[in-house]
């Protein structure tokens, strides 16, 4: 890939986070103003973020080695995760697994922040199905067992900690929301 193909690539990435982000602040905007805001099933967004979904999975699986585009891809996700919240789960689980098995080849400190991200936006309850379904809820817990795992393994003492302060860093926080949101 050309600096320029990647350069292009992380461009729209953020302008679509972009996107996402002015979408919460006219909906905050509304909402203060004692006007309905926006529905997340009535809002465009999902079906949008469908459509931008097999993209996404593209890239994070394409490009698992290229952390600046990691990166941007994880930021799109983190507000999208965030805007559609419940709308999100569908999505989830494919998500979760794409990003395990990037990090058990490329450990890189943004997969550790976007199940950060995921422990915020979603805790046990809000990921139960309406009949008692934990599954969502294990699969949350699973994939940290395995960044956990895979962690340990990169770190190896504590040289490693200091050999990788950004990894280091995402990983406490992981740590830190888990401890929060599912005690």
């Amino acid at each position: 890939m050309t600096p320029a193909q990647q350069k292009s690539i992380i461009d729209n990435l953020d302008r679509f986070s972009n996107i996402i982000i002015d979408i919460n602040k006219q909906e905050e905007y509304l909402a203060k103003k004692d006007k309905e805001p926006f529905s997340p099933e009535t809002h465009p967004f999902v079906s949008i973020f469908k459509t931008f979904w097999p993209i996404i999975k593209e890239i994070l699986q394409k490009f698992n080695n290229n952390t600046a585009i990691i990166e941007k891809t994880v930021r799109f996700c983190k507000h999208s995760m965030r805007y559609l919240r419940q709308h999100f789960v569908e999505f989830l689980r494919e998500l979760l697994e794409i990003m395990v098995t990037n990090y058990t080849s490329n450990p890189l400190p943004s997969y550790l922040y976007l199940m950060e991200v995921s422990f915020s936006v979603f805790d046990e309850e809000s990921l139960c199905s309406k009949d008692g379904n934990q599954d969502n809820s294990n699969i949350i817990v699973h994939t940290f067992n395995r960044l956990v795992t895979r962690t340990f393994q990169e770190f190896n003492g504590l040289e490693g900690l200091d050999a990788n302060p950004p990894l280091c860093e995402d990983f406490f926080g992981m740590l830190f929301r888990c401890a929060k949101y599912y005690p």
